[in-house]
């Protein structure tokens, strides 16, 4: 179980939460996923700050210790640029629990501009199946679904996308990863290059 937590420096408070799971971009801060829940007024006064893009919110690791940034210090957590949808279910009276989501990066086929998207999964082989949906939605090229580790190999072979910041204990986000959505023109000369192997598939 991670902790989520917002200090005040000028009061010296202290709100904090509780997450069970999470994806986090750490080149940017912001949040994906995060699944949270604790006292109502906590949830609904951390949830303001991350959405708000305001300093002071950081997740702390099982050890006890906060998780740390590219810079070595405390990984804030943000909405960044993204924009987020939020689930709220009250568990008991004065105890919530919140998620926040990026849409985009999980439905991405439902916003035309998308350039990146999140695959997971229990396994690598979900995964690969969940990245193979999405690029065979987003895309104008005809693949076959015995095309799906080719793709996979192609698509990760010069990936350049962050790799996500994973935690908690739900085996759905076991396997997750960013990856870029190929254009047309990749796609067609990846498929003419490797057409003979393709052929066999």
């Amino acid at each position: 179980m991670h902790k989520i937590v917002q200090e005040s420096m000028e009061s010296r408070g202290r709100v904090q939460a509780y997450s069970d799971s999470f994806i986090l971009t750490e080149s940017f801060g912001s949040v994906k996923y995060l699944s949270m829940f604790g006292a109502s007024i906590a949830v609904k006064s951390l949830t303001a700050q991350i959405i708000g893009n305001r300093d002071s919110v950081h997740i702390v690791g099982d050890s006890g210790r906060f998780i740390l940034s590219g810079g070595c210090g405390p990984l804030e957590l943000t909405r960044g640029t993204e924009h987020l949808r939020t689930y709220t279910r009250n568990v008991r009276p004065g105890v919530t629990h919140k998620i926040l989501y990026s849409p985009d990066y999980f439905v991405p086929w439902k916003k035309s501009d998308v350039r990146e998207f999140i695959t997971f999964g229990p396994t690598d082989e979900d995964a690969r199946k969940r990245a193979f949906s999405i690029v065979d939605k987003l895309g104008n090229v005809p693949l076959k679904t015995s095309w799906r580790d080719w793709l996979w190999e192609r698509m990760t072979l010069d990936d350049m996308a962050p790799m996500p910041i994973v935690g908690g204990d739900v085996p759905e986000f076991a396997n997750s990863r960013f990856m870029f959505v190929p254009g047309d023109a990749w796609l067609e000369a990846c498929i003419r290059e490797d057409l003979e192997i393709l052929k066999t598939a």
